[in-house]
């Protein structure tokens, strides 16, 4: 039988800080869908905020790419099955 080593690691709170932006920000990106934001015409200052606040959530995907490959970057392909 092999031993297994059972190995801890440190959480890394700066990628749960990420995380928890990105997902704000894609609950509030389809919340700019949903309030029919996107039929609306493009006139006063409440519309040019609601377009600054939408510019600024649409990181959402690609924080959660870059999270992804920072969190992967480490990992070896394997053919062991677990």
């Amino acid at each position: 039988m092999r031993s297994k080593k059972i190995v801890i690691k440190e959480r890394n709170w700066n990628a749960d800080l990420i995380r928890c932006v990105a997902v704000f920000s894609v609950i509030c990106v389809h919340f700019f869908l949903n309030i029919g934001y996107y039929d609306q015409q493009f006139v006063g200052k409440e519309m040019f905020i609601m377009t600054v606040m939408r510019e600024a959530f649409m990181v959402c995907v690609p924080l959660f790419l870059m999270l992804t490959g920072y969190l992967m970057n480490k990992k070896e392909l394997s053919l062991e099955m677990n």
